[in-house]
């Protein structure tokens, strides 16, 4: 029985081992499950009214009480919180704290300033004319931050090629004979979760959870 039963059947049993339906246990159960859900998708935080809504309808109660689920599981630190243009977001707390932590490492790395040049728009042209295609504007934008940064993080759902590329990217590199550190997925020791090159101060990362 997975999660998803269990919060449903539970909530229907009238034995002397069954759980209320508004049970506390069971509601922060299936926020919980919402959000760690959506985690296969990539996704390491959700609207909060979303969370409200789905879980509410997942557990057949009123939103009121999965709100007030939700107060009780940050005031005890299990959620964490934060806006983005003027939308609450809700994420599991340990997942926060890894992302802030991340976040935090990535901004160190950038003010120390270690590039040498800006990527012009020719460069980029000549990219695109090797290649043979031709990047959106959020796509030039993106290469041309990364590339000036050093830091390259992949993102996309699963299975579609992010450590594959990381993999034929270190293979290059190694190549070259130039030193480049490959870090293992802990969930998985055939895939990578990021690249480093430190002779260039080029990293390249999986941003999916």
């Amino acid at each position: 029985m997975n999660v998803r039963d269990f919060v449903k059947v539970t909530g229907r049993t009238r034995s002397p081992c069954g759980v209320l339906p508004d049970n506390y246990h069971r509601l922060s159960a299936g926020v919980a499950y919402v959000i760690a859900h959506n985690r296969l998708n990539g996704h390491t935080c959700l609207p909060r009214e979303k969370v409200v809504e789905t879980a509410a309808k997942l557990l057949e109660v009123d939103t009121r009480k999965i709100d007030d689920t939700v107060e009780v599981m940050l005031h005890d630190k299990v959620l964490a919180t934060v806006s983005m243009e003027d939308t609450e977001f809700l994420s599991l707390y340990d997942t926060f704290m890894c992302e802030e932590y991340i976040a935090n490492r990535l901004l160190t790395e950038l003010s120390l300033g270690n590039r040498e040049k800006e990527v012009s728009d020719r460069e980029i042209k000549a990219v695109e004319k090797e290649l043979g295609i031709e990047f959106e504007g959020l796509q030039r934008e993106a290469l041309k931050l990364s590339a000036e940064s050093g830091i390259f993080i992949l993102t996309g759902g699963p299975g579609t090629g992010k450590s594959s590329l990381m993999k034929k990217l270190a293979t290059e590199i190694e190549s070259k004979d130039i030193e480049c550190e490959r870090i293992l997925c802990s969930s998985d020791p055939q895939s990578l979760d990021a690249v480093i090159i430190p002779s260039l101060r080029v990293s390249i990362c999986d941003g999916t959870s």
